[in-house]
């Protein structure tokens, strides 16, 4: 009941034909979430705002990523990985395809632009959720497109994949991996903070240092 009221209340704002009208919807719902995050409020009503958010602009992708997280603590992965994909396509419409390709061409730095980081957090959530499923050639994928859309991984998302290829077995894509950081690296401007990956950095996945992040 009290969630097809929210529904109600996001339906009420009205039609996402105007750009600035869909600007303040996906406000409000920034608005939301972080209330569900940083509010303290209980389980059910991160869920109530999430659906809130959702109904006011379904092209926001951490409301669908406040569910997943939820789903997580339920210990329902398939659930989970259900919202973080909802997420990530809810990410994709926000962006365009134009932005993507951007990236990929090396024209924008994909996560110097914050509206980028709601997508990013929740494909690589989505990622991790498919790891902790055993999906590891489906999850893989993911943290290669994560590093090719942000080339710097302010994420940390190599040493991820680097310690998932090592678990399927992947060596040879797992020995590629220093010559791929170089490559995406080699355009960086000079004077830039961007430390290049080391031996250390392989040895980090080596010895396992993210497993307690799956």
């Amino acid at each position: 009941r009290v969630r097809a009221s929210l529904r109600e209340q996001g339906q009420a704002a009205g039609p996402l034909s105007a750009d600035g009208h869909r600007r303040e919807r996906l406000h409000l719902a920034d608005r939301l979430t972080f209330d569900a995050w940083e509010r303290g409020v209980s389980r059910e009503e991160q869920a109530l705002l999430a659906d809130l958010a959702i109904a006011l602009a379904p092209d926001h992708a951490d409301s669908y990523a406040i569910h997943g997280w939820l789903a997580e603590q339920r210990g329902d992965l398939p659930a989970a990985q259900r919202w973080y994909a909802q997420g990530v396509a809810a990410g994709e419409r926000f962006l365009g395809a134009a932005s993507f390709a951007q990236a990929i061409r090396g024209e924008r730095r994909f996560w110097g632009w914050v509206e980028t980081r709601p997508y990013m957090r929740a494909r690589a959530s989505l990622a991790l959720v498919l790891w902790k499923q055993g999906l590891l050639h489906e999850a893989i994928p993911h943290y290669q497109a994560l590093l090719d859309l942000n080339f710097r991984d302010n994420q940390g998302n190599r040493y991820l994949l680097a310690s998932l290829l090592l678990e399927a077995g992947d060596d040879e894509a797992f020995e590629r991996l220093p010559q791929q950081w170089w490559r995406l690296n080699a355009g960086a401007d000079e004077g830039d903070d961007c430390p290049l990956p080391t031996g250390a950095d392989l040895d980090e996945a080596l010895e396992g240092e993210m497993a307690e992040s799956r």
